[in-house]
């Protein structure tokens, strides 16, 4: 699986070279484009490596998981007539049905940070400059956040997908890492819930 992946990145490497050549040849009037001559003009702004890395993330975070949350949202309402009766006649509104989608169906079921100061999570302490792995898909099916959490529910009073590191912000994305100042403690998720509490 692993030989797959670094196969796969490897060929996408590939692919946005090539097409970064072929905008250089030829520009048009697009965001890749304007963010080759951004580098051809000041390497020190933005080198090779990070204008492919910018074109990589983009296309990973800005179409894949867009187009995830469609395919995952369109299998929900084709298998609960309701919710489609329910959306197109307004009852279950669409901000609604697609934060709870975000929530039973994520498109991105990880991610990763940096710790910038020694924070403890629940019984674990992070050391400054520590990966830490969280675990979206697994913190949006907690029932202690959410009543039922196996349950598609538009409804939802707390219906918003788990995002705990708003919080506090002891965490940055894993290619940012920060200074350490001091310790902080991460404060918990909220306390059991009864099946019709906080996320019924």
């Amino acid at each position: 699986m692993l030989a797959d992946a670094d196969a796969a990145a490897i060929a996408m490497r590939e692919y946005f070279t090539g097409l970064c050549a072929d905008r250089r040849a030829r520009p048009r009037d697009d965001l890749v484009s304007a963010l080759v001559q951004v580098s051809d003009a000041d390497s020190a702004r933005l080198n090779r490596d990070e204008l492919l890395a910018n074109l990589m993330l983009l296309l990973v975070a800005g179409f894949e998981t867009t187009t995830n949350l469609l395919g995952n949202g369109l299998r929900i309402v084709l298998g609960e007539p309701s919710l489609r009766s329910g959306l197109s006649g307004g009852s279950v509104p669409a901000g609604q049905f697609v934060a709870e989608a975000l929530r039973y169906d994520s498109p991105v079921q990880l991610t990763s940070r940096r710790a910038t100061v020694t924070a403890e999570v629940g019984e674990v302490t992070t050391a400054p400059g520590a990966e830490v792995i969280t675990l979206l898909g697994a913190a949006n099916r907690d029932p202690r956040r959410f009543g039922a959490p196996n349950e598609f529910r538009p409804a939802r009073r707390a219906g918003q997908p788990a995002d705990q590191l708003r919080r506090g912000r002891p965490f940055l994305p894993r290619r940012r890492p920060g200074p350490a100042r001091g310790g902080r403690r991460v404060p918990p998720a909220a306390g059991p819930v009864s099946p019709d509490g906080p996320g019924g």
